[in-house]
């Protein structure tokens, strides 16, 4: 949701989408579009008290599946999530000043304006090998290559709606941008963009409200706190790691909190359950449902379902794995949840583990000092991503690391 746009067009650009939002019937009276560190954002066009309505925006201008052209529904298959929005940004787009939406479409990022890291060149992603960011974004490119494949012939048989061609890079940047802006869930079951709202920029501690109002069939943004005149608004995306930033948004955060409650299996790139749209779950792999239980971060407290792993993949016989499920059984805990009775099976379980945790903490260190070597002509605001990325995952493995230590049987750490 943060787009930079070029500098000659920002300001009537803004005006014309302000204008066009109040016109086709939406409100946004108590903020101005204007420009933060993070390029685009809202800000209080005056005094605003906490649970005031900041921005309404009326349901038939959400974009939604709902309002491509039948000749795309038809032959448009129904397992897609992000791809039938992509395809109406394309569509629209195609349209030109004939679109409803051109003011807003006209303001979406333009083709270098999104620093998603899919779209990062090799020397880039290179700094990021050793993070989840950048297995995210092997599959975030997949994903897209492989839909791209499968729609090409709806996209083919509607020139009328498309154009002549679509390429694979126009596609991936519309699917990029709609990943970004895109509602999912929140609002209601189907996945939609809803101008003028995705202006507001991302602060994971924002308690601004974003509603619908069924009295007004609309979406609505309350004020969660006083804002003086001129201050930025934000909202926040829900709790996002810098390596999930960096991939879906195409920024991080400085410091990001969120890193603290990165999963441990992910944080040193091991493979995960996936979500329905192939992103990483953080989950471990199913064949470990038995020890997957939801549990928070505790600033380095390594997490009960790695520590669960570590005691699975130390098992050596059949007999000891019968012996396991008996203290789980005497215990009524999760298999594997609880630490052995054996300490020296314990040790070695913990050991294993530390030793993935070390050998992740020492290839984010060289990342970091490759980082700092880095060509000039490497781009700066990616540069700054790839640190940020690196920087987090690196406080959490380090805290990890040490609070495993510390409950090492006996402090029996291996040499």
């Amino acid at each position: 949701m943060r787009a930079a746009m070029n500098g000659a067009h920002k300001l009537s650009l803004e005006e014309a989408q302000t204008s066009w939002f109040v016109r086709q019937g939406g409100d946004c009276s108590a903020v101005r579009i204007g420009e933060s560190a993070c390029g685009r954002g809202l800000f209080a066009a005056r005094s605003i008290r906490a649970g005031e309505q900041i921005v309404r925006i009326p349901h038939d201008l959400v974009l939604t599946a709902e309002k491509l052209d039948d000749c795309v529904k038809k032959l448009l298959s129904t397992e897609y999530d992000w791809c039938p929005l992509t395809l109406l940004i394309l569509a629209e787009q195609h349209k030109g000043e004939a679109s409803r939406w051109a003011p807003y479409v006209s303001c979406l990022p333009s083709f270098g304006d999104h620093h998603s890291t899919i779209f990062w060149e090799k020397e880039e992603l290179k700094f990021l090998e050793c993070t989840r960011a950048f297995r995210g974004t092997a599959e975030r490119r997949e994903m897209i290559s492989d839909e791209y494949i499968s729609v090409k012939n709806v996209i083919s048989s509607c020139p009328h709606v498309f154009g002549e061609d679509i390429s694979l890079f126009q596609f991936a940047h519309a699917y990029a941008t709609v990943v970004s802006r895109a509602w999912n869930g929140a609002l209601s079951s189907e996945i939609s963009m809803r101008p003028f709202v995705d202006f507001c920029n991302h602060d994971p501690v924002s308690h601004a409200t974003v509603s619908h109002d069924s009295c007004k069939d609309a979406t609505v943004i309350i004020a969660e706190r006083d804002y003086t005149k001129g201050e930025e608004v934000f909202i926040s995306y829900g709790k996002r790691s810098n390596a999930v930033l960096a991939v879906d948004y195409g920024f991080v955060l400085p410091n990001n909190l969120s890193d603290q409650k990165l999963e441990l299996m992910g944080a040193f790139n091991m493979p995960t359950l996936q979500n329905a749209d192939g992103t990483e779950s953080g989950e471990l792999p199913v064949i470990l449902e038995e020890v997957l239980d939801s549990a928070d971060w505790e600033d380095g407290v390594v997490l009960p379902q790695a520590r669960a792993f570590s005691r699975i993949i130390c098992l050596d016989s059949l007999e000891d794995i019968q012996s396991m499920i008996q203290e789980s059984d005497t215990l009524q805990a999760p298999l594997a949840y609880q630490p052995r009775k054996d300490v020296a099976k314990e040790t070695r379980a913990m050991n294993f583990l530390l030793e993935m945790i070390q050998e992740s903490i020492t290839s984010h260190e060289q990342a970091l000092l490759m980082l700092q070597s880095a060509p000039d002509h490497v781009n700066k605001i990616r540069r700054g991503m790839a640190e940020a990325v690196l920087d987090g995952e690196l406080r959490v493995l380090e805290n990890s690391r040490g609070w495993l230590k510390d409950c090492l049987p006996n402090g029996q750490e291996q040499a």
